[in-house]
């Protein structure tokens, strides 16, 4: 009887340890989502090898007994048992037990357990055999994309693993029609790599080589004449993306050469693009330089695009209030106030203030910004010397700008501002700090509020001592400026949605951005609606266009000019994310919601033009929007740019928005360092430089100067000929809004 009893014991105990194991996988695999086969081998070989120990403890025990009672079908556990049996564990164990033969063991259980003990046996070695497989899954598999039938069309080459790679990858494959025709590839990769981030790729059809960026366009161009290859250096090192960059330029110079010799023309040069992270100018100076060959070169500053998406996305007229709606003082008429307080302590909070400068430039509204944090002493000092025209009019465009620097952090500020009250004066000021009044004049004063330390909790608690602050200030009412606070940990945007004020449904009304998978998704980066405009701004800029559509030849030849200098595109896409602001500023956004019955307020005019003019993401989440609108955002778009063609013809207005656009142009040129030339020194300089007025050197503009001083310029440049040049330019970059957004 003992061997029946260890007999089945080893069998049901095998039998329930596979069904537990099975359970478990598939239940994380439900909760977890997809898995690659890497996991499920790995997973079913584990399995095999503890059903494997168990069900031969027994056949070791009773190894005599087996021979003769054993079905002879199922001979490979003997075999097995023979090569792990040594010579001292060849004993007579069942002399030592006393045990029957197994022949009284039932039939069918004994064929159902050595059959049960047969093909695990199998299984095993050809798991194990497997799983060493897939340790090269990922590098075998880049193999396979030369073949003739593959399902690829397009290939994302990736010159770093980290979570700006990891997050546009993902959010290719979510929101792709076709994804199956989509593959990914790091390279540089010695190991296939492991963690958070390789994990949230594991379902995904990714690669990872040894090979260069260059390599990889060898390997493909050769063996593919349809593929396309992004290449999407989003490396950290900066020079890293620069150097891949320039490998790549000189690979498919080399190639085209090759072909030219021997007389064959293909068009590969349209098959690749290549995006690539950079945060210096110096960068792009660099790539102007190189021979691109056809080669579309795009370049993402991530602290620019964090700047330009928040102040596109919550624009700063956000904070304008009608004329009839506005208290504390100020006058009906006239230019609204537009207040900016930047919490400091991170490279995103000066790139939040430097965009702000020139997108603050608005007809209805009066831009100042203070600056506060720890760091503003040295954000002051680099903005003066690298931006010298934005705090000296004489060497800018003749105007003084509004901005205040102030070391200390914000709860020295409310402390400050606390510390005051309307019957006595504070004796608590800190040495070396604002007085409290001037605290507390400057909370009162701002309505758009932008903290950007480097911590997101930081952050977070910013916003809410802020709101906090001001419904104390202000008992729950009245002013309620935009708080806006840098996130970093897509997982916290959930917190502050949920972030109810206690024992109410109200929140805290905290606006997050900065987050990765904003700035790196698809949409945004690659697919982004602002490069059609800036592609249609950039030939408005070059060519005497008078039609009423820009062709695709149009955008082609603009792509290509803009692909030859950084000064272009930069200045480019400045123009392409202040474009709508010229909706507001006409009025019309405000005029089209009056109409409809709908609040009139900055916040609701912003609104209404991200869900008309979407930025990246699809703008018609807006629920409200979508149920007051129902004609939905391409009606909407229409409508607002057929008002706007309508105001045009009253040349006042036509007027006063292309002095808005060129003070715009003028504080942005100001904010990237350039300063302004004289009118003698434009002559000398268009004498010697052949008609050129612009010195990219020592960085000097002579347009940058007031609207009433442009037509000397014009008459220097034209030779008397033209003194409305660049006036009209201004006018028709303005008239031609509707057709640069289409």
């Amino acid at each position: 009887m003992m061997t029946n009893f260890v007999f089945h014991l080893f069998f049901y105990l095998a039998v329930g340890v596979t069904l537990c194991q099975l359970y478990w996988f598939l239940k994380n695999r439900h909760e977890e989502g997809p898995r690659n086969h890497t996991d499920i081998i790995r997973t079913l070989t584990l399995i095999a090898l503890v059903d494997l120990v168990l069900l031969l403890i027994p056949c070791f025990l009773f190894l005599d007994m087996v021979k003769k009672g054993a079905p002879r079908l199922t001979l490979i556990p003997f075999y097995l048992v023979s090569v792990f049996q040594t010579t001292s564990l060849d004993a007579d164990y069942s002399a030592a037990y006393k045990i029957r033969d197994l022949t009284e063991l039932s039939p069918l259980f004994r064929n159902a357990y050595f059959t049960f003990l047969s093909w695990v046996s199998c299984l095993v070695p050809a798991f194990l055999a497997l799983a060493a497989a897939t340790a090269f899954y990922n590098r075998a598999g880049y193999y396979t994309l030369f073949l003739p039938w593959t399902r690829c069309r397009t290939l994302y080459i990736f010159n770093a693993m980290n979570s700006a790679a990891t997050a546009l990858v993902t959010d290719t494959n979510h929101t792709l029609k076709k994804p199956g025709s989509v593959r990914y590839i790091f390279c540089g990769m010695k190991e296939d790599p492991s963690g958070s981030e390789a994990d949230s790729l594991s379902n995904l059809k990714v690669y990872y080589v040894r090979k260069g960026p260059s390599s990889v366009l060898r390997d493909m161009l050769k063996r593919h004449k349809n593929i396309r290859l992004e290449y999407v250096f989003l490396s950290d090192s900066e020079d890293k993306n620069l150097n891949d960059t320039i490998e790549v330029l000189k690979t498919v110079g080399k190639m085209k050469e090759k072909e030219k010799k021997k007389n064959k023309s293909s068009a590969l040069e349209d098959r690749i693009h290549i995006t690539l992270l950079t945060e210096s100018v110096e960068m792009g100076n660099i790539l102007d330089s190189q021979e691109k060959h056809g080669v579309m070169v795009r370049m993402v500053d991530r602290e620019l695009s964090i700047a330009c998406s928040l102040l596109r996305r919550r624009p700063l007229f956000a904070c304008y209030n009608p004329p009839e709606n506005r208290d504390n003082g100020d006058k009906p008429a006239g230019k609204a106030p537009l207040r900016m307080l930047v919490i400091g302590g991170t490279q995103t909070a000066a790139s939040v203030l430097n965009c702000a400068v020139w997108m603050g430039e608005m007809d209805r509204m009066d831009f100042g910004a203070i600056y506060v944090g720890e760091d503003a002493d040295k954000v002051e000092l680099e903005m003066r010397v690298s931006c010298p025209g934005l705090f000296y009019p004489d060497r800018g465009s003749g105007k003084k700008y509004e901005l205040s620097f102030w070391k200390m952090s914000l709860k020295e500020l409310v402390r400050q501002a606390d510390s005051w009250t309307d019957t006595y004066e504070s004796d608590v000021t800190t040495p070396g700090m604002p007085d409290p009044q001037k605290c507390i004049s400057l909370l009162d004063s701002v309505n758009y509020i932008v903290a950007a330390a480097s911590d997101d909790e930081e952050n977070i608690a910013s916003g809410m001592l802020l709101r906090s602050w001001y419904c104390r200030k202000f008992h729950g009412t009245g002013h309620r400026p935009l708080i806006n606070v840098l996130i970093h940990n897509s997982n916290k945007t959930e917190k502050l949605k949920n972030l109810k004020i206690q024992d109410s449904s109200e929140t805290y009304n905290l606006y997050p951005f900065g987050m990765d998978e904003s700035i790196f998704s698809r949409k945004f980066l690659l697919e982004n609606p602002l490069y059609r405009v800036l592609e249609n701004i950039q030939y408005s800029y070059s060519e005497p266009y008078t039609g009423e559509i820009i062709t695709s030849e149009h955008r082609k030849a603009a792509a290509e000019e803009l692909n030859k200098s950084s000064y272009s595109y930069l200045s480019s896409y400045a123009n392409a994310v202040y474009t709508f602001t010229r909706l507001f500023d006409a009025g019309v956004a405000e005029e089209y919601l009056h109409d409809k019955g709908l609040d009139t307020s900055g916040d609701m005019q912003g609104r209404l033009l991200n869900y008309a003019f979407p930025e990246g993401e699809a703008s018609d989440k807006d629920t409200d929007l979508k149920r007051a609108l129902p004609a939905g955002p391409d009606a909407v778009r229409d409508e607002l740019l057929r008002r706007y063609t309508a105001k045009l013809w009253d040349k006042k207005c036509l007027n006063r928005l292309a002095i808005a656009e060129h003070n715009r142009w003028n504080a942005y040129m100001c904010a990237t360092g350039w300063v302004t030339m004289s009118p003698d020194d434009m002559r000398a300089y268009v004498a010697a430089h052949g008609g050129s007025h612009k010195d990219y050197l020592a960085l000097k503009h002579p347009c940058i100067t007031s609207w009433d001083n442009l037509p000397e310029i014009s008459r220097i440049k034209t030779n008397e000929e033209d003194p409305d040049k660049y006036q009209e330019s201004d006018r028709i970059m303005v008239s031609r809004l509707p057709v640069l957004v289409r």
